[in-house]
Order: structure tokens, then sequence, then C-alpha cells
């Protein structure tokens, strides 16, 4: 219930969602909060770079040298799979598959 404050919902909404929808909203509310927060670091390095200009009158590194870059995890067929089996168990499914 903290976390549906958190990102705006009432509590009225948040008991009528299922675990799924409330999942995509904060997703979704994450992904928000992170092109933002790279859209400040890009501002805040276009203000750097007149403020140095301005002071030093020397060139600046460029935006990518300094700004963190995440590296997505890539699974192997096997790690997928058993991702899937331990989901599966933990949802109370069986391992027959058909």
């Amino acid at each position: 219930m903290a976390l549906a404050g958190r990102v705006g919902i009432s509590p009225s909404e948040w008991e009528n969602m299922t675990p799924a929808a409330f999942n995509a909203y904060v997703r979704g509310y994450l992904d928000d909060m992170e092109s933002r927060q790279q859209m400040q670091m890009a501002l805040n390095y276009q203000l750097a770079g007149m403020i140095r200009s301005a002071v030093w009158a020397k060139h600046m590194p460029r935006f990518e040298a300094f700004t963190p870059k995440k590296k997505k995890k890539v699974m192997t067929d096997e790690e997928m799979y058993q991702s899937v089996l331990a989901l599966n168990a933990a949802l109370g499914g069986d391992a027959g598959g058909g």
C-alpha cells in the first residue's frame, strides 16, 4: 500500500487493481522516473558546458563519457527455462506442460 501511495495510486484504485495491473503501473512509473532522470542529467551537462566555455573556454568531454549505461543481462536458454520452472512452481502450476 505504501508503494501505491508513492506512485500516485489512491487507496480505492489500489483495492480494485489486480497484481498484474499494479505491477504494470509501477513499471511505467519507474520508466518515467528514469527518463526524467536522464533528461535532468542532459540538462546538467548542457549547463556545465555553458559554464565551462564561459570560464575556461575549453572543449568539454562527450556526454556519454560520464553517464552510466545499464547493461541488460541476456539470459541463456537454460537460465530462462529454470526461471520459468521456478515461476511455475511458485504459482502452483504442474510440470506436465500439457
